[in-house]
């Protein structure tokens, strides 16, 4: 069902629910018995209407203000003798000030949005995938658990006295150990150098960015890592000289020149 109305000139005399706006049209006396052929008959509703040789529309914003009507204005928009007038907005960083009819710029409060977008930049670029030799690594949030996660075998493995707690490490991995493996670990356990190669040469399987799976060692996983955080260090120091910059800016000139991707 549909809202039809029923307009005499600008006025709406009658509205009636129907299920198309032609069958209203076709027999408009079975819904409004004093229809009357000079009548409008539309689903429009008109909040400002007027009639001219286009026939029954909305009044423009500018038909509204010369009957002193109110109207809603734009950014960059107000009214100057019945008429409205439009200020182009010098950049992206000014906002309207309707008191005074101005664009005005909040300088400090751009620094800290730039400044947060510069954030943004940074977060992109510790968690951004990783190239190690042609393969390329996820290194996303979740993903940094399962670099940790080799990381903390190797500790535990290279710094326990226990045999049976350095098996269980690597077991935890789903690492596939050698035959052997236990006694050999109880054999070096002392000799922490050469434990810490054998943990290392421990072969894992590790799911790349295209969804392949590839075979690395804990040494492998535990060097990407590291050169993980690397990456993220310097991110990071880049992101500390950029954001003084940007804080220190004087002038939109200036805050505009700052550029970092």
């Amino acid at each position: 069902m549909k809202t039809i109305n029923f307009y005499k000139g600008i006025e709406k005399v009658y509205s009636v629910y129907a299920n198309n706006l032609d069958d209203v049209k076709n027999n408009p006396l079975n819904y409004y018995p004093e229809y009357r052929e000079d009548m409008v008959i539309t689903e429009k509703e008109f909040q400002y209407p007027i009639q001219d040789e286009n026939g029954l529309r909305e009044m423009t914003r500018e038909e509204k203000i010369e009957q002193g009507l109110e109207t809603q204005l734009e950014q960059g928009e107000f009214i100057k003798n019945k008429k409205i007038i439009k200020v182009p907005q010098p950049s992206k960083y000014h906002f309207w000030n309707k008191e005074t009819n101005r664009w005005e710029l909040d300088l400090e409060g751009l620094k800290h949005i730039r400044r947060r977008e510069f954030r943004q930049v940074l977060l992109n670029k510790i968690y951004a995938d990783f190239d190690y030799n042609g393969k390329i690594f996820q290194m996303g949030e979740a993903d940094e658990i399962n670099f940790l996660r080799v990381k903390s075998a190797i500790d535990i493995a290279t710094t326990s006295n226990d045999p049976k707690a350095i098996i269980e490490a690597v077991k935890y991995l789903k690492v596939e150990v050698p035959a052997g493996f236990e006694e050999k670990i109880k054999a070096i356990i002392k000799d922490k150098t050469t434990l810490s190669e054998v943990i290392q040469n421990l072969k894992i399987n590790w799911r790349l960015k295209d969804n392949s799976v590839d075979s690395f060692s804990f040494g492998e996983i535990n060097h990407i890592y590291l050169l993980w955080i690397l990456r993220g260090t310097a991110a990071q120091e880049e992101y500390t000289a950029i954001a003084t910059k940007t804080m220190k800016a004087k002038s939109l000139e200036e805050l505009e020149v700052i550029e970092w991707k």
